[in-house]
């Protein structure tokens, strides 16, 4: 999956993972602060989503 990465709003770059998660764990990994950076894709239906880290450190998406 083609996936880009912008930062307070800017666009930083672009990237091939083979799942959202696996783009998700890429910004988790090399950042302290994760809150201003969110990753755009388009899903299987063809409609673009914007994955956004929390605003707040607690929260987590992990289940």
């Amino acid at each position: 999956m083609h996936f880009a990465f912008f930062y307070d709003g800017a666009a930083e770059r672009t990237a091939e993972y083979p799942t959202l998660e696996e783009a998700v764990r890429s910004i988790e990994l090399g950042q302290v602060d994760r809150t201003l950076w969110s990753i755009q894709y388009m899903d299987r239906e063809g409609g673009i989503q914007v994955y956004r880290f929390p605003t707040n450190r607690d929260d987590s998406n992990e289940k």
